[in-house]
């Protein structure tokens, strides 16, 4: 059965047929339009002035520079602080961008840890799951627990089956 533009065998085809017929061009060399609005040309973009501009990448280059305690930090923390810098320079998580975090963190370790020993003095309450909750959070975002905390360090060893030997040794 042949396809035709007018019968029962219409295809997509024979749009190109037929221009093909009309033209003197081959059906290979029949160009057809995609559906839709065309993407324009770059050039227009630029002069109409809503070109994307071009994303900037990162510096390469390894910040080294611990995070900065703020000169209006509160006293109860400046121990917590000391305490944490240290494992954060160690591990390499943290720069000076970071300061207002890391300061953050050790804000609420101190008052967490001020809430707990008054709970178990019998002076007030213990500290919010809410708040136990955000340490925990940003404490793995410092690499401080958690799964990167744990890098490097040995896998534990796995329990076997007693029982997949079948009894042999």
């Amino acid at each position: 059965m042949t396809h035709t533009a007018f019968g029962k065998g219409f295809s997509m085809r024979a749009p190109r047929v037929i221009d093909s017929l009309l033209t003197g061009r081959t059906q290979s060399e029949v160009i057809t339009m995609n559906r839709g609005r065309k993407r324009e040309p770059a050039s227009i973009k630029a002069q109409r002035g809503t070109a994307p501009a071009l994303a900037e990448h990162p510096s390469s280059e390894v910040e080294t520079d611990l995070p900065r305690m703020p000169p209006d930090f509160p006293a109860h923390a400046v121990e917590v602080w000391n305490d944490l810098v240290v494992l954060v320079e160690a591990n390499r998580l943290a720069t000076e961008r970071d300061s207002q975090a890391f300061a953050n963190l050790c804000q609420l370790q101190a008052m967490t840890t001020a809430q707990f020993t008054a709970a178990f003095e019998g002076n007030g309450a213990q500290p919010s799951i809410a708040a136990l909750a955000e340490l925990r959070k940003q404490l793995e975002v410092f690499g401080l627990q958690g799964v990167k905390s744990r890098i490097g360090a040995e896998p534990a060893k796995r329990n076997k089956n007693p029982f997949a030997s079948n009894g042999v040794k």
